[in-house]
């Protein structure tokens, strides 16, 4: 089943996607990602105004289990532990921080895969509504 942007469940964005090729344009804010779903179809992914995120080209060949939008309170659960710490230093940010960019307007997003989970930091910007779509 090739689950779209906006399901199956309220804050699930995607699933069952194998990382065929990730790009970062610090430029624009965009991380593109080009992903193989449920093995059959290839799509490109389009994570637009991004901050950060713990997706990079070394991330080729990982399988997302799950991807879905989180706050920051549900950040601190012990399941996401590994995924923060390594969000506050790389990033230098902590709770306030992350709270504050939330009020803003900034998104959080977790992707569940292959016994890893790693997050990923949308800006607000103005004038974008969605923070992932699929590239035309």
């Amino acid at each position: 089943m090739i689950w779209p942007i906006r399901g199956p469940a309220p804050g699930v964005y995607y699933a069952n996607a194998r990382l065929k090729q990730v790009v970062s344009d610090e430029v624009s804010g965009d991380l593109r990602i080009r992903a193989v779903f449920d093995e059959r179809e290839e799509r490109e992914l389009v994570y637009e105004g991004m901050y950060y995120s713990q997706l990079d080209e070394s991330s080729v060949g990982l399988e997302i289990t799950l991807a879905a939008e989180i706050t920051p309170a549900q950040l601190l659960e012990p399941e996401y532990r590994q995924a923060a710490a390594r969000l506050y230093d790389e990033c230098g940010a902590d709770d306030a921080f992350l709270r504050d960019m939330h009020r803003r307007g900034s998104r959080l997003f977790i992707h569940h895969g292959q016994g890893r989970v790693s997050c990923s930091g949308k800006a607000s910007d103005m004038g974008k509504t969605s923070s992932i779509r699929w590239s035309d």
